[in-house]
């Protein structure tokens, strides 16, 4: 089944892989053999996210959940139940202590990874939620959407300090560069947009 999302761990040679058919897997890279197969979720899983400071991983379903686990054993740690539609996007801050995610209930939410207290919805885009990803230092998080903009939320205030747009169809992806100075957004409408946010 197709293939939706990846993500590499930070300092080992493992790559995650979220399919439709409900699993993730764990690749060693350097020999291009499969680890271990992660099962648990009830519908497509559409992203993963490994933490850039410990072993966990998120993933995002269409089971309308998001999913902790812990890789050193496979091992699923936690379940959060936080939208009312498929999660399309999940990343986790540089810190480690931030995870996001977005969802076609046109919301992206922010979950404290110490506590799992929901720090913040927000509910300012005019279609569905698609991608999300935290700025390299964690002070601005990205989010697109099937309106056609991407918006930067500060991570202090929770408040929009960007809208970048308009894309001619859903802006369903986006990048920041190393330096948190630009944005890169990808689109339905065939066209990718450089941005400099507003700081």
């Amino acid at each position: 089944d197709e293939v939706n999302g990846l993500s590499f761990h930070a300092s080992q040679d493992i790559l995650a892989t979220a399919s439709d058919d409900r699993s993730i897997i764990l690749w060693d890279v350097a020999v291009g053999e499969k680890l271990s197969t992660l099962l648990g979720h009830r519908n497509s899983v559409y992203g993963v996210c490994f933490s850039p400071v410990s072993s966990l991983l998120a993933s995002a379903s269409f089971d309308w959940y998001t999913k902790l686990w812990d890789t050193r054993i496979n091992t699923e740690v936690m379940s959060l139940e936080l939208h009312s539609d498929d999660v399309i996007g999940v990343d986790i801050s540089s810190s480690g202590y931030l995870l996001a995610t977005g969802s076609d209930d046109g919301t992206a939410v922010v979950v404290d990874m110490r506590t799992w207290q929901t720090l913040s919805v927000l509910k300012d885009h005019a279609g569905e939620v698609k991608r999300v990803k935290f700025s390299p230092y964690s002070q601005a998080l990205a989010t697109t959407s099937a309106d056609g903009t991407a918006k930067v939320w500060d991570t202090q205030s929770w408040n929009c300090t960007s809208t970048l747009g308009w894309h001619k169809d859903h802006c369903f992806d986006v990048a920041w560069d190393d330096e948190a100075e630009f944005l890169v957004t990808a689109s339905h409408d065939n066209e990718w947009r450089l941005w400099v946010p507003v700081k």
